[in-house]
């Protein structure tokens, strides 16, 4: 049996083993012979937990290499630590270790970063046609989904397996700039008007978390919640302001 398994193109073998979303599962097969475990390790388990700032090089690796994006099944967007944040160690694969964050480009606001970086996030996140888990924790997203694929239409449209959702939306964080002082050309886009986010359809769990002093609880619409329970029976659903 295990002959006539490898004698299937390398291509095809690759897309069974994508199919496997348990690290430990990746080990057992990864010793099943000499052929699987060239071909999970390293790409398949470093691969499957990214954890890293909007900002890290980690997203644009994953652009230019889009056969390897799909590997992935676990990411957080972790805000950009300053030093009165208090933020868990980036999860970047090892194959990466190259990696070098490119220079702030002289003049550009946080925002302005934050729109570029979340362009190449968006492509990135594209191409994880397999990703199980999302978690937000930062500020709100600055593209707007009316004029291009913002964050949460991607994860509403391209990822079929997400099953968690977990968007802690840090817009008001004492460490961050007020949205006050963002350009007059970009404005957050607060995941609570995300209309394709509570469309998603299969997930287990969707948490929202709402650290924002300016947000009241009558924005969040009871109907939104009422699409996302239709969309997905059985949903846990946990919603903290």
């Amino acid at each position: 049996m295990q002959a006539e398994i490898l004698k299937l193109p390398p291509e095809t073998l690759d897309i069974i083993t994508s199919f496997v979303d348990n690290p430990l599962d990746l080990g057992h097969l990864r010793a099943a012979c000499k052929f699987f475990l060239a071909l999970i390790s390293p790409s398949h388990i470093q691969l499957r937990v990214i954890r890293a700032p909007l900002l890290s090089p980690v997203w644009q690796r994953l652009v230019e290499k889009p056969s390897l994006a799909q590997h992935v099944r676990v990411i957080e967007v972790q805000p950009e630590p300053t030093p009165r944040d208090v933020v868990d160690d980036p999860v970047i694969p090892a194959i990466f270790d190259d990696l070098v964050s490119p220079p702030s480009a002289k003049g550009e606001s946080i925002y302005e970063q934050a729109l570029e970086a979340e362009r190449v996030f968006v492509s990135a996140l594209k191409a994880m046609v397999y990703l199980t888990s999302f978690k937000w924790s930062r500020m709100s997203p600055v593209i707007d989904p009316s004029l291009e694929d913002g964050v949460c239409t991607v994860l509403a449209k391209y990822l079929p397996r997400l099953e968690n959702v977990d968007v802690l939306d840090c817009t008001n964080v004492p460490s961050w700039p007020t949205p006050g002082a963002t350009s007059s050309k970009l404005q957050l886009h607060r995941w609570t008007d995300c209309l394709p986010v509570f469309s998603i359809k299969g997930m287990k769990e969707f948490i929202l978390g709402v650290y924002d002093f300016s947000f009241r609880p009558n924005a969040l619409e009871l109907d939104k919640l009422f699409i996302m329970l239709r969309a997905s029976p059985g949903l846990a659903v946990s919603i903290m302001i």
